[in-house]
């Protein structure tokens, strides 16, 4: 898994920082795994409620050819993903009034 460093993170991205290419200052690793999770995010939200979604994101593990599924979970309000062929997975958190929250709950 891409390692993120603190300091990366401190400071939150806004579309001033994106139009002044701040965000191309991140490093490389940051900027895949943010894109990774922001397509992750896309995926569970467009599906219903509890289904697990197979989608077309590939896994980032090295050496790893699997897929990703998702599923979202509103009563706990977190995206929960696996890879298909590994052990590769997490979950996200905290969706509800996210810039992607169509609801704005």
């Amino acid at each position: 898994m891409a390692k993120i460093k603190k300091k990366d993170l401190e400071k939150p991205m806004t579309q001033e920082d994106e139009s002044d290419n701040s965000y191309k200052k991140l490093p490389k690793q940051t900027r895949e795994f943010s894109g990774f999770l922001y397509l992750v995010i896309d995926a569970a939200l467009g599906s219903f409620p509890d289904t697990i979604v197979e989608t077309d994101i590939r896994c980032f593990k090295k050496g790893c050819h699997g897929m990703i599924n998702t599923e979202y979970d509103y009563i706990m309000d977190e995206i929960r993903w696996h890879c298909t062929s590994c052990v590769n997975g997490g979950n996200i958190t905290h969706i509800s009034g996210s810039e992607r929250d169509d609801d704005g709950l």
